[in-house]
């Protein structure tokens, strides 16, 4: 589902408090080049990786809150606006753990990732 879904379900048509009545797992695309500047109080999200991903994937826990449903984030691990490395990577999926998510899903459409991100957190 879309990221930007969690704070408008109507304008996207993706309900994530009505979906995760019906699902197992809600897997949303919390790309930070997909958010734009100063929402969930980001100033500048596609820059800010670790905050966007933090911040959204946060309203998704709340939104999901008292159901079963586990929340697997597809992250970006692509280019677009700004220039993605291991450290952006790194950025987002410290933030999805930060938020208590112990799986994730990296997306870019070349399927040329960045396996230095992948590295175990000391």
């Amino acid at each position: 589902m879309f990221g930007i879904s969690v704070d408008r379900p109507t304008q996207i048509a993706q309900d994530v408090r009505q979906m995760s009545q019906w699902v197992d797992y809600i897997s949303p695309m919390v790309y930070p080049s997909h958010w734009a500047p100063g929402e969930l109080g980001v100033p500048n999200p596609n820059g800010q990786p670790y905050e966007i991903v933090r911040r959204s994937l946060a309203a998704f826990a709340q939104a999901v809150a008292g159901t079963d449903v586990q929340i697997i984030p597809w992250l970006q691990d692509f280019s677009l606006g700004v220039s993605y490395g291991p450290a952006e990577v790194s950025a987002q999926i410290g933030a999805a753990r930060d938020d208590g998510m112990t799986s994730f899903l990296l997306w870019d459409p070349a399927c040329r990732y960045h396996d230095q991100a992948l590295a175990p957190r000391g």
